[in-house]
């Protein structure tokens, strides 16, 4: 966005990156979403003291807290795919996820940790069962790329601009202010021929 401010001795013109800022948000916000979405570490612990006594605990490791569930064993119907692609286990007071979302862990075959939950409710002589997901090793990389890149791309494309054109001086100065530095360049107003803008990263996403 451009903004033209005229002075008493000359002319004040700022280009404002709004799209890029806007972009570089997004970007870093997606990365956090991620991170905290899918950077889980989930413990699912169940315990069969008899046919009918026993437990199962899903605890739930990440960036905005910890949470810890139980119930009882016999309130335990069978493990299943949800619509997501995630783990969760059917239980009489409804579900209960168990993994993250499809993406959060590629190497974890979701298929085959629902039928070992299965098989360890279904036999009534297993005695324990210890499942863990942890989803940090894909989401903090892909997050911080994330971040990362927004952070780059601000400061490479992310700079106010600022011409200031002072005729009774008659100089001319050029001013990048970006979120860490300003870097100011003076030139004589008579060694201007014209001002032409570039077709910029900034310019095309203007």
């Amino acid at each position: 966005m451009h903004v033209a401010q005229p002075t008493p001795t000359g002319l004040v013109l700022r280009f404002y990156p709004l799209k890029i800022w806007l972009l570089c948000t997004l970007l870093a916000t997606t990365g956090l979403a991620t991170m905290v979405g899918l950077g889980r570490v989930t413990i699912l612990t169940c315990d069969r003291i008899t046919l009918r006594v026993g437990s199962c605990t899903v605890e739930s490791l990440g960036l905005e807290g910890d949470r810890r569930q139980s119930i009882p064993l016999h309130n335990v119907d069978r493990a299943a795919l949800s619509s997501t692609a995630s783990v969760v286990l059917r239980t009489t007071a409804g579900t209960i996820p168990v993994t993250a979302p499809l993406g959060s862990n590629p190497n974890l075959s979701r298929a085959l940790v629902v039928t070992q939950i299965n098989q360890f409710l279904e036999n009534p002589v297993a005695v324990r069962l210890v499942f863990q997901d942890d989803g940090r090793a894909f989401a903090y990389p892909f997050g911080l790329i994330f971040i990362l890149g927004s952070g780059v791309m601000l400061m490479m494309f992310g700079s106010i601009v600022s011409w200031d054109l002072d005729r009774q001086g008659s100089s001319f100065k050029l001013k990048h202010q970006s979120f860490l530095t300003t870097l100011v360049r003076h030139y004589p107003l008579h060694a201007i021929d014209r001002l032409q803008l570039e077709p910029t990263f900034s310019r095309f996403l203007r």
